[in-house]
């Protein structure tokens, strides 16, 4: 398993890399701290969405199903 991720590479663009270089500049460890600690998941609170593209189509919603039999 370790091969297989080993063998990974990521390749950016010409800008992307710039930019990265200019962070390893001002912060050139990137290992994470051992003082951190974990974050607490979700990092946010998501709104619900008030307009879902999904429909209800439970069994409490069968008074107003259209029925397609005469």
């Amino acid at each position: 398993m370790d091969s297989i991720i080993d063998s990974m590479r990521l390749e950016v663009g010409q800008s992307t890399q710039a930019e990265w270089d200019k962070v390893k500049e001002t912060c050139p460890d990137m290992s994470l701290s051992d003082t951190m600690g974990e974050f607490k998941w979700p990092l946010f609170e998501e709104e619900p969405n008030k307009d879902p593209k999904e429909k209800e189509i439970l069994q409490k919603h069968e008074a107003n199903r259209i029925s397609d039999k005469p």
